[in-house]
């Protein structure tokens, strides 16, 4: 099945983050460690194992902007999806390429980090070479509105996370746009997963799938706003 057919409109994405090293050791000899794209078609119930993500060593964890990934079809490393490179990456600022399985330009990624002293959200721009250009910034005009407004028990709300509460948590759902309609959105995370929604109407998959990939690559608790 090829990746427009799995990525058709309303399906769902996840993405599960690489496994721990303690972790690793647990598992199976050819199971996959790294990072895995799993989609779930609109109507269907179960989750089906996609892309599986190659990342350089130095990746992750915010350590550094530069990324390069690979998405994989097979865990044999035979058909490539998309990959993804860095062409400048600075401490608030980094461009990606997303390139397809024979080298070609698919998209341009730029991502602007977030400031809580500039009051600045992290923005995405995705300019396809071919369709529409998407925009996205992180978290919803409200949840910002809210999270400022709790800003006085900040304080208490961190002492009960010590003591064993759930933390707060900065607004985290992004929506990537185009005239104000929604292409891809990510909803945000459970344990080790993060999910994204593909409503009607999107760009090439392996785009989306790309994406993805570089989206959890940066994990939502390291960045500033």
């Amino acid at each position: 099945m090829t990746v427009a057919l799995h990525t058709g409109a309303g399906a769902a994405i996840e993405v599960r983050r690489a496994l721990q090293a303690d972790e690793a050791r647990d598992v199976p000899e050819h199971t996959w460690v790294g990072p895995i794209v799993r989609v779930r078609p609109q109507g269907e119930r179960h989750y089906e194992d996609i892309a599986y993500i190659d990342a350089a060593p130095t990746d992750g964890m915010g350590s550094s902007p530069s990324r390069h990934l690979v998405l994989w079809a097979d865990r044999a490393r035979r058909q490539r999806i998309a990959a993804v490179g860095t062409y400048s990456a600075a401490a608030d600022y980094a461009v990606y390429s997303i390139t397809g399985p024979a080298g070609e330009h698919l998209a341009t990624v730029h991502r602007e980090q977030g400031s809580i002293r500039r009051l600045r959200r992290t923005s995405w721009t995705i300019r396809p070479a071919e369709g529409p250009t998407l925009h996205a910034a992180k978290g919803t005009t409200f949840g910002w509105i809210a999270w400022w407004a709790l800003s006085p028990l900040w304080g208490l709300m961190m002492a009960v996370a010590v003591l064993g509460g759930k933390a707060p948590r900065l607004p985290l759902r992004t929506i990537w746009r185009h005239d104000g309609k929604r292409v891809f959105e990510y909803l945000g995370s459970v344990g080790t997963t993060d999910s994204y929604e593909l409503p009607p109407g999107h760009v090439d998959g392996r785009i989306l799938l790309a994406l993805a990939a570089l989206h959890n690559s940066h994990p939502g608790w390291y960045d500033r706003l």
